[in-house]
């Protein structure tokens, strides 16, 4: 079986091919070109780039897996986290699903209910999709409260309140 370098290659002659004018002043567009085209073009589109199907195999474990090492790290309960962060039973045990992707609140709410320092908190965000952003108030106000090593969920969410932000929780 040709390598995809040498498939390129011939589908690139065959664009050529297609395209060409001819002695009598028309497109050299036969169908046999065209047909050799189109296989091409289906052969390549069916099978994925090595380099993506390796990087495919190497994701980063999924929020739920993160958090659970969180908060098997901290010594907590399950329990002692979700009460902590404000967040019911039900949407905790939804999050334990690898396919659920919480709010950015949720995940924040979690980060301050384990206490977690800034870089692991980065670390829960990203696994879930997210960052934080330092032209939003409520990203700003939360980095101010995690970096101070101040996990009052109350505290927090009576400053983002005051500022008209959403607050942490479920």
């Amino acid at each position: 079986m040709p390598t995809k370098e040498k498939r390129l290659q011939e589908m690139h002659e065959s664009a050529e091919a297609f395209g060409k004018i001819n002695d009598d002043g028309f497109l050299g567009r036969t169908l046999p070109n065209m047909l050799q085209l189109f296989e091409l073009l289906k052969d390549l589109k069916g099978e994925p780039e090595p380099e993506l199907e390796e990087l495919l195999g190497n994701l980063d474990e999924p929020f739920s897996a993160t958090l659970m090492k969180f908060i098997d790290e901290s010594g907590m309960k399950d329990s002692q986290v979700y009460k902590r962060a404000g967040i019911d039973r039900r949407t905790f045990s939804k999050i334990r699903n690898p396919d659920y992707r919480p709010t950015k609140r949720t995940v924040l709410a979690l980060a301050i209910g384990l206490e977690l320092n800034l870089d692991k908190t980065e670390e829960l965000l990203k696994c879930a999709g997210y960052a934080f952003s330092q032209s939003r108030k409520f990203d700003v106000i939360v980095q101010f409260f995690i970096t101070n090593k101040r996990y009052d969920i109350m505290e927090i969410n009576e400053v983002l309140y005051d500022y008209d932000q959403a607050l942490l929780g479920g």
